[in-house]
């Protein structure tokens, strides 16, 4: 399947999982825009004001591999979250932590460097090889109007979702998480 055909069946389980239209995620949920391998790049080709929340929140996201254990590891951040991998490392009582390789980014989440996105883990429903952690800047507390920004398996479009609906995403996947917060590792 190719790239746009991955990303409508991506947009029909969305639409599913979250009892919303295919239209509502494709058209009105997310915009196209420039290629953005980089979040310098992704936060200038945004056009901030289409989306529903007036300040929604950006996601980076690691992929990164243990060399030692061979366990895969998905965190989704806030875009100005600093993450420290030594620290990261210590905290999940893993040797090193370092950026996986492309292949295997590619063979587990379908989606290539400047790609990473956690809508990607819709790939990796069957298998569950990845571990995914969440930044807690992501889930405040008071959740019910805050937006995040993700890209929906392509860094030339970003789709928004409400915390709920990302959480409703990821239990549909079958991924558990952790939250975590960063500023105390």
């Amino acid at each position: 399947m190719d790239e746009a055909g991955q990303r409508d069946a991506l947009y029909a389980f969305l639409a599913d999982t979250l009892g919303l239209t295919v239209e509502e995620i494709s058209q009105r949920r997310t915009q196209k825009h420039a290629a953005s391998p980089t979040v310098e790049e992704w936060k200038s080709n945004l056009d901030m004001s289409s989306f529903m929340s007036p300040s929604p929140l950006l996601c980076k996201n690691l992929f990164l591999k243990d060399t030692k254990k061979d366990s895969f590891w998905l965190v989704v951040a806030q875009v100005d979250t600093e993450v420290r991998l030594s620290n990261l490392s210590k905290h999940l009582s893993l040797r090193t932590l370092r950026f996986a390789k492309e292949e295997l980014l590619t063979s587990l989440l379908g989606v290539s460097q400047g790609s990473v996105t956690p809508l990607a883990l819709w790939k990796d429903r069957e298998h569950k090889h990845v571990n995914v952690i969440i930044d807690r800047n992501l889930l405040p507390e008071s959740s019910e109007s805050t937006t995040l920004l993700v890209h929906p398996l392509s860094n030339e479009y970003t789709t928004e979702l409400t915390v709920t609906e990302f959480k409703k995403f990821l239990d549909a996947c079958g991924h558990s998480y952790s939250v975590l917060d960063f500023s105390i590792i």
